[in-house]
């Protein structure tokens, strides 16, 4: 699906790199890649980068702490987003219906 802006129930926004079909039951995958950029290095998610880490290892870190929390069950939330078209949706977000993620550092 892209990047596409999200507003859940509470107000705040976030921007979401796939989003999960309610009919389809398998497991969203998120990865990040570790990768030099700027100067430094980051991780990746799509095309999305982290800020720039001075080491391999910091960014590593970084993904390993942001892989760990995408995996942590929330609350069931109201959300309304805007696909690629600019047209919005509501949709319930189920709190325990979260991403498998991994990183890769090749």
């Amino acid at each position: 699906y892209g990047t596409s802006g999200i507003e859940t129930g509470s107000g705040t926004s976030m921007c979401a790199q796939s989003r999960h079909n309610e009919q389809d039951f398998s497991m969203t995958e998120v990865t990040y890649h570790i990768v030099e950029h700027d100067g430094g290095f980051a991780y990746k998610v799509g095309d999305v980068f982290s800020e720039t880490f001075p080491s391999r290892q910091e960014a590593l870190q970084a993904a390993q702490a942001a892989a760990a929390e995408q995996q942590v069950p929330g609350s069931t939330e109201g959300i309304r987003y805007q696909d690629g078209r600019g047209q919005w949706h509501d949709e319930t977000a189920q709190g325990n219906d979260r991403p498998v993620a991994k990183v890769e550092d090749k």
